[in-house]
């Protein structure tokens, strides 16, 4: 899930999309993160468990093998999404736009 967050964040890294904060991937409610994607002006980098300094502007929390499928391509996120496989806290509407941006949904969530 890593190279993919890293490969996929790399194509985007000037997008005005992106915003200051963190984005934390969980595999259940309450674990410490398993990856956070720390993004701030001038770079995105890739934490492996550390929870982020500040509240994170998303927490998606689901199997990482799912995830991963959804960052792959190979599962459909929204209908991952809206089945209840995955969960989402925070802000839906930015991860509905960086979803779009990255190829992982066709049109926002939200």
């Amino acid at each position: 899930m890593r190279e993919v967050l890293c490969a996929d964040l790399a194509r985007i890294e000037d997008d005005d999309c992106l915003r200051t904060g963190a984005i934390v991937f969980r595999s259940a409610e309450g674990r410490p993160p398993d990856l956070t994607v720390q993004v701030t002006d001038d770079t995105i980098w890739v934490d492996t468990g550390r929870e982020p300094r500040h509240t994170p502007l998303v927490e998606v929390v689901g199997d990482p093998r799912r995830v991963d499928a959804i960052l792959r391509g190979r599962k459909d996120a929204r209908r991952q999404y809206l089945a209840g496989q995955v969960r989402v806290h925070g802000d839906l509407g930015y991860l509905s736009r960086l979803g779009c941006r990255l190829g992982l949904l066709d049109r926002p969530v939200w």
